[in-house]
């Protein structure tokens, strides 16, 4: 049992530590948030009713793509993180880069690649996912120089000792 010293010694002598919970707590909230909210609405060509997925050691790895596009939109690609598990699961990474996207057209030929021009630290990083939080990667690209056509988005989580690839087809029209 704590004394009333030890008591308020624990609610009111930490209030750095209850600023970073805080923090914590409404960071993974944002995170949840913008997975599920960017869900909403977002039909897919290969699933009418759920995006790719792939679940592996109860995390669930979801990837969305903006169905279809005008040429003068930009896309959206999001890859969701989810730990479905009833414990903290964490993700090793050989590197900074976490993740990359990529598109190519139906000749096999890569039209853009978010990492193309960017460089990583090469160094072990471990992502700690709490129990039922979400994490989401989200970029976008334009399509303006892009003719009409069907495309394959990849995203792919640069975990390791295996990385995992997900993929997904979408169109531009004119």
């Amino acid at each position: 049992m704590l004394s009333m010293s030890e008591r308020n010694n624990f609610f009111t002598g930490k209030p750095v530590n209850t600023i970073l919970v805080l923090l914590l707590f409404f960071i993974l909230f944002m995170l949840v948030l913008s997975c599920t909210l960017s869900r909403t609405g977002i039909s897919q060509e290969t699933s009418k009713d759920q995006p790719p997925a792939k679940v592996i050691d109860e995390i669930e790895f979801t990837f969305v793509v903006d169905p279809v596009k005008t040429s003068s939109e930009p896309v959206k690609l999001e890859l969701c993180i989810e730990n479905k598990s009833a414990d903290p699961k964490k993700l090793t990474f050989n590197s900074a880069q976490k993740y990359d996207f990529w598109v190519i057209d139906s000749s096999g030929s890569e039209v853009w690649r978010w990492s193309h021009d960017k460089s990583f630290l090469q160094i072990i990083e471990e992502l700690q996912i709490p129990t039922a939080a979400k994490i989401a990667f989200i970029e976008s690209f334009e399509t303006k120089d892009m003719t009409s056509g069907t495309y394959t988005a990849y995203g792919e989580v640069m975990a390791s000792p295996a990385s995992i690839l997900l993929s997904d087809r979408f169109e531009i029209k004119k």
